[in-house]
């Protein structure tokens, strides 16, 4: 994902590429497509009897798709946990508000003028993340 990308998601499709970053997987049968966590064991036979695939994201999905998705973008206690999983890397953390606009920086990735902290987070996290997948 691209730094742009990232500055012009909505809430909605920053969820999905946080938990894509973290290891949510796309799954699909005949009639829907949905999102599992990384710890979801796969049962073959069962999931080859339901008829269950994984897949690549949809280029439309529905709320039901995303469900079960902790909302990281919406949810300040969910956001925090990023906080903490980069805090437990080592990565220099901050976060502060200016007149009203929220400011995050994580690991040298600075967001600024943000609406909320949870977006704020969302940001700045996926911009060190994508960072450190890179090297």
């Amino acid at each position: 994902m691209t730094k742009e990308e990232i500055f012009s998601a909505t809430a909605r499709q920053l969820r999905v590429m946080v938990a894509e970053a973290l290891g949510w997987t796309w799954v699909t049968n005949t009639d829907y497509v949905w999102m599992e966590s990384p710890g979801v064991v796969w049962d073959i036979e069962s999931r080859v009897l339901n008829e269950h695939r994984r897949c690549e994201r949809p280029e439309e999905f529905d709320d039901f798709a995303v469900s079960i998705v902790p909302d990281w973008p919406n949810d300040i206690a969910v956001a925090w946990q990023l906080i903490i999983d980069s805090h437990s890397k080592g990565w220099l953390i901050g976060i502060d508000n200016d007149e009203g606009k929220w400011n995050c920086w994580i690991c040298g990735h600075t967001v600024f003028e943000q609406i909320t902290p949870e977006i704020a987070i969302c940001r700045a996290w996926l911009l060190a993340t994508r960072d450190k997948l890179e090297l």
